[in-house]
């Protein structure tokens, strides 16, 4: 999300789910809510309860009056002005394997991070402030 925002998170929530399954760890099923620096605001629902057949990520995206979802980064709808499109994407890519080859040709090559280290401690502290938030139950700032 700090990505898609281009903004640091500024204040983390996080609750986690009691379950009646004790092979279940109930920090397996929590719910987030994000505020960034920009005004935008973001949740993530880390469920561990479901159906394995359902697809493991969902990722929607809501601005500016049109929705975009990405469904188990295979297929795409992007809704707007009334109407519905299907994306189809060319089969399933979360990007590890471009990551992989970035960082090995920034090594090799040298130049830039491909992710700055400003960014990646950001990112680092708002993944603190959930631990945090889950201890305590209460909104943390960041």
């Amino acid at each position: 999300m700090q990505f898609l925002t281009g903004a640091v998170t500024t204040r983390v929530y996080a609750e986690a789910i009691a379950g009646r399954n004790h092979e279940v760890v109930d920090e397996d099923s929590v719910f987030i809510t994000l505020r960034f620096a920009d005004g935008s605001n973001g949740s993530i629902a880390y469920l561990a309860e479901g159906d394995t057949a359902l697809e493991k990520e969902r990722v929607e995206i809501f601005g500016n009056g049109k929705t975009f979802v990405l469904e188990d980064f295979n297929a795409a709808t992007l809704h707007g002005g009334g109407r519905k499109k299907r994306l189809r994407l060319g089969g399933q890519d979360k990007g590890q394997a471009d990551e992989v080859r970035e960082i090995c040709r920034t090594v090799l090559q040298g130049g830039p991070a491909p992710i700055s280290l400003k960014d990646l401690a950001a990112s680092a502290r708002a993944t603190f402030a959930v631990k945090e938030s889950l201890r305590t139950g209460q909104p943390v700032e960041v």
